[in-house]
């Protein structure tokens, strides 16, 4: 809904600007009503719509992208109707709905942290191992995160000294039972306590009970955009990209670099 409203208002400005509140020509509801669609399909296509899978930042580019490339199938659809975009329109167009867009999303980020510090969009979550890294993320899984840890499932790198702050509420071979038995959401995995096998038996009971499921990495705080996953042999790898400029990033850095000296 906030979307819809963002581009309408974000094609209607530059109309009330020049003909004031008149009632809206038969070309400017065609292009709401196209302009509306053509939105929510992009944003869709692009994800926007399961932010908890996102982090800020690739929220961000994500929305940069989804703008531009909305504008443009809008700008595109004005030139078969007759009705073309004036480039400034189409400049302040493009403003508008960025604003909006960014205002819109920070404001329900900020929601939906209040929402999970307060319980009510926390996810009730499985911890998957008992091993040291388990025990550290046992300790991270909070409420205010958006996960709610119930307990632990071993696993076959089990750990008879656990002696962490959740309880062990089954072990990895009944996995799917657990799941149901305990109303789980989501499943969080201890990336470093499974095996290869044990991965795939825990994704199968992820997908047939519909719960959500995340993996650690082990890596530091860094960038997503610099992140890719790729299939090696039988396992899966996350690729880091080095953090070096390209060489149009690199110019115009130098140019700032130049003009704040």
């Amino acid at each position: 809904m906030a979307d819809l409203t963002s581009i309408i208002v974000s094609l209607s400005t530059f109309s009330l600007i020049r003909m004031g509140l008149d009632a809206p020509s038969v070309h400017l509801l065609i292009e709401l009503a196209v302009g509306a669609a053509i939105w929510v399909a992009v944003f869709h296509a692009l994800a926007l719509y399961d932010i908890h899978y996102l982090s800020g930042a690739e929220e961000f580019q994500r929305i940069l992208s989804a703008v531009s490339i909305g504008m443009l199938l809008i700008a595109m659809f004005s030139f078969w109707w007759d009705m073309p975009l004036s480039p400034a329109r189409l400049a302040l167009t493009w403003s508008i709905a960025l604003l909006l867009e960014l205002s819109v999303r920070r404001l329900v980020r900020w929601r939906l942290r209040r929402l999970r510090h307060e319980g009510p969009l926390s996810l009730r979550t499985l911890l998957i191992g008992t091993n040291d890294e388990a025990r550290e993320l046992a300790d991270s899984l909070v409420p205010s995160l958006g996960f709610g840890a119930i307990g632990c499932v071993e696993t076959s790198a089990n750990n008879h000294s656990w002696n962490g702050s959740l309880p062990i509420l089954g072990n990895v071979q009944d996995l799917e039972q657990t799941i149901r038995r305990q109303g789980a959401e989501c499943l969080f995995v201890a990336s470093t306590s499974v095996t290869p096998s044990e991965m795939l038996d825990i994704y199968r009971a992820g997908r047939r009970t519909g719960v959500e499921m995340r993996i650690s990495a082990n890596l530091p705080q860094i960038l997503t955009s610099r992140l890719t996953v790729q299939p090696i042999g039988k396992v899966m790898a996350v690729s880091v990209r080095p953090a070096r400029l390209s060489g149009a990033q690199a110019l115009l850095k130098r140019l700032f670099d130049l003009a704040a000296s």
